[in-house]
């Protein structure tokens, strides 16, 4: 996620360990079943504050680097989001 947001407010303020879950459905196919973060937020007066983010059942996947990157890119603007209200 260190190349996802970089443009987002919450760069460098956000510091999170990733976790993917993906299986295999009945027909071959491959879905993300979750996706996770968990970390620190440093707040504007400079407190960590600890978060997690999950993401559930997102479905199957087409594309790993379009789908995935999606999914990616998603958890950078809800991290950024959270930095800024804190």
């Amino acid at each position: 996620m260190a190349t996802t947001g970089k443009d987002l407010p919450g760069t460098g303020k956000v510091h999170a360990k990733t976790g993917t879950v993906v299986g295999q459905k009945d027909d071959g196919g491959i879905e993300i079943q979750a996706r996770n973060l968990a970390g620190y937020i440093e707040t504007r007066s400079g407190r960590l504050v600890a978060y997690a983010l999950m993401v559930n059942d997102v479905g199957e996947v087409e594309s790993l680097e379009e789908d995935v990157g999606a999914v990616i890119a998603a958890e950078a603007t809800i991290s950024s989001l959270l930095c800024e209200c804190l």
